[in-house]
């Protein structure tokens, strides 16, 4: 009965993944919703081009990049909550914060201020949703990889529900009131069921002791059985919070992820603007691209999902190679990007559509399956902390971009994707720590 209720949970987790946990990647769909709506038109000289306001584009660029920044800095917000009352009222917490967000932003139209409360409560509330539905992860020891690739990956594609909610204010005339309030009711009705199966507080050290005991050395090979336990934390061992932050591979894994996080906050929030500068005057493309990239990252989330599964369940206790492969995507990614060809940037899209939902199940199966669940959240806020400090630098790139290089965006782009390939110091580092553990227990 007990795995018939995990099963459940795990269904409605996925469920509202979806619905709520990633909405603010889907910017550039509500990016064009606000201009629709006017949104800090009051910025834009009366003589101006309408569809064409610097100041204007600047600002909801800014809005983003505050709404991302806010996502990142809040996990610790909820993460600490996570460990102190336990997932299930986390969760609940979150949803009426995001009810009261959607409610905000019906009222954008009316004033600008309304839209910056309601788009960056939509952000900060999402760490809510996906920190919390990361402890069902927990509840099948031998399916962790599965169950973290789910929900990682429906995080991806919920960037696609402000497409939907786009498609229906364009095509039948649905008023931005009425779709807030209908998807708010939405989110209420899937939310609270769904926090009321996660996981509570009573049940953390239960949860823990049944992941620890599932390991099984016999699964993995010879050279690497034993070296794994070193890599794992021993449940009957109570440590504190800080001694596992200042491990190196959280750290290097933290690091690795801010550098990413930044390269793909930049992308999402530049895309229009990158593509515009590639297309001819007057050309369609570049509504064509925001289609295209406005389906596919939904899309690529559900695509990565048997590719990030197998990947993390073969390479279980080889972290080395999982996150050499999301530095290799992202590399390719980098370099798709910095050619200025509509081919490549269609190409790029596609890349990236899989490599975010990589690098999010990469990252967060390591801090499942080599963290205790009653620190979990909190470790989540610290690095995700790193990560919105980060991407607070998107904002002055982008205005450095169109200030001092003319619009151009191949310096700052070339300069990031230098930056990730940095990030090889990661896989290195986990391929030499786990020989030289090896090395060290078989003389042992």
């Amino acid at each position: 009965m007990g795995n018939f209720r995990d099963g459940i949970a795990v269904l409605f987790g996925c469920v509202f993944a979806f619905l709520v946990s990633g909405v603010i990647y889907g910017y550039n769909a509500l990016f064009k919703i606000m201009i629709s709506e006017k949104a800090f038109s009051s910025l834009c000289p009366p003589d101006g081009p309408p569809n064409d306001c610097q100041p204007q584009i600047l600002r909801l660029n800014l809005l983003f990049t505050v709404s991302i920044s806010s996502l990142f800095g809040c996990v610790i917000v909820f993460g600490w909550l996570m460990d102190r009352v336990g997932a299930r009222l986390t969760m609940a917490f979150a949803v009426v914060l995001f009810a009261a967000g959607t409610a905000l932003a019906s009222l954008g139209p009316a004033n600008d201020a309304f839209w910056y409360v309601g788009v960056v409560t939509w952000a900060f509330t999402s760490p809510g949703f996906f920190t919390t539905s990361l402890s069902l992860s927990k509840l099948f020891p031998d399916h962790s990889a599965v169950v973290t690739t789910l929900i990682i990956c429906l995080f991806d594609a919920s960037s696609g529900v402000f497409f939907i909610l786009q498609l229906l204010y364009d095509n039948l005339n649905i008023s931005w009131q009425h779709l807030c309030w209908g998807y708010g009711v939405l989110v209420v009705v899937v939310g609270i069921p769904t926090a009321f199966m996660l996981p509570g507080k009573d049940n953390v050290e239960s949860i823990d002791a049944k992941y620890d005991g599932s390991r099984d050395p016999s699964d993995e090979p010879d050279d690497f059985a034993d070296a794994d336990d070193l890599l794992l934390p021993d449940i009957d061992e109570v440590r504190s919070l800080w001694s596992y932050v200042f491990e190196p591979k959280y750290i290097l894994a933290a690091i690795f992820m801010a550098v990413f996080s930044l390269k793909n906050a930049f992308y999402i929030g530049t895309l229009g603007q990158q593509i515009a500068r590639i297309v001819p005057e007057g050309d369609n493309d570049e509504d064509l691209v925001n289609l295209v990239f406005n389906a596919v990252f939904p899309a690529g989330g559900l695509v990565s999902i048997p590719i990030s599964a197998l990947l993390l369940s073969f390479n279980r206790q080889r972290d080395y190679n999982i996150f050499g492969f999301v530095l290799l995507l992202g590399i390719a990614h980098g370099i798709l990007n910095l050619l200025p060809y509509l081919s490549t940037q269609y190409a790029a899209i596609g890349v990236f559509a899989i490599l975010r939902s990589l690098k999010w199940s990469a990252f967060s199966e390591f801090i499942v399956k080599h963290y205790p669940l009653r620190l979990m959240g909190s470790l989540f806020g610290i690095s995700n902390l790193l990560f919105g400090c980060f991407t607070l630098l998107v904002y002055p790139i982008t205005v450095a971009t169109e200030e001092l290089n003319a619009g151009s965006f191949f310096c700052a782009n070339l300069v990031l994707t230098v930056l990730e390939g940095c990030m090889i110091i990661m896989p290195i580092f986990l391929l030499r720590w786990q020989c030289l553990a090896g090395r060290e227990l078989q003389q042992l």
